[in-house]
C-alpha cells in the first residue's frame, strides 16, 4: 500500500481569518444596507423572519436558516415588520475562505441554506461571540466556532429560495 493510500484525505484547515461575531435581536422592519463589506459574511436566523436582497434577488427567509454575503457584494436585509428576526453572525477572510465556502455548498448563486439543530447553531455563535469579547485568545475560540459552525452549513446547503 502506497503513503497516499494511508492519509487521510480531507482538505488542510488553511489561513481563516474572523473578523466579527454577533448577535441582534431586532426591531420591526429593521434594515442593514444597502451595505458592501470586505470578507464573507455568513447570518443563522435563530428566530422570526425577514429578507435578504443581493443582485440575485429577493429572498424571505426564517428561523432555521441563513444566508451568505460575499466580499464586495451589495446586499441589504431587513426584519419583518411583525415577526422580526433574532440572527447570529459570523464574518470570516483569509486565504482559504473562498474554498471553505464553496466546500460549504454556499456561492453567490446558492447564497441561502437551511441547518439545524437550531439550538446546536445557536449555542455554537453565542459561544463564539461571548468568547471573543472575553477572552484573552477568544479569536481562537471563535475560529474554533466557525470550523464547528461548516459542517451544520454543509450537510443542509443549498436550499431552494
Amino acid at each position: 500500500m502506497t503513503e497516499d493510500a494511508n492519509r487521510n484525505h480531507a482538505q488542510p484547515m488553511g489561513q481563516i481569518i474572523i473578523k466579527q461575531c454577533g448577535f441582534e435581536a431586532c426591531g420591526p422592519l429593521n434594515q442593514y444596507g444597502p451595505a458592501v463589506r470586505d470578507h464573507y459574511l455568513i447570518h443563522y436566523i435563530v428566530s422570526g423572519k425577514g429578507t435578504f436582497t443581493s443582485e440575485m434577488g429577493r429572498v424571505t427567509l426564517s428561523a432555521g436558516q441563513g444566508f451568505l454575503i460575499l466580499p464586495d457584494q451589495v446586499t441589504v436585509y431587513q426584519a419583518d415588520a411583525a415577526q422580526p428576526w433574532v440572527y447570529g453572525w459570523v464574518g470570516y477572510a483569509g486565504h482559504d475562505a473562498a474554498r471553505l465556502t464553496k466546500q460549504a455548498g454556499l456561492s453567490k448563486e446558492n447564497p441561502v441554506f437551511s441547518a439545524g439543530p437550531a439550538e446546536l447553531i445557536f449555542d455554537i455563535l453565542k459561544t463564539m461571540t461571548d468568547e471573543s469579547s472575553k477572552l484573552h485568545m477568544g479569536h481562537m475560540s471563535a475560529l474554533g466556532g466557525f470550523f464547528r459552525l461548516l459542517p451544520y452549513i454543509e450537510q443542509r446547503a443549498p436550499c431552494e429560495s
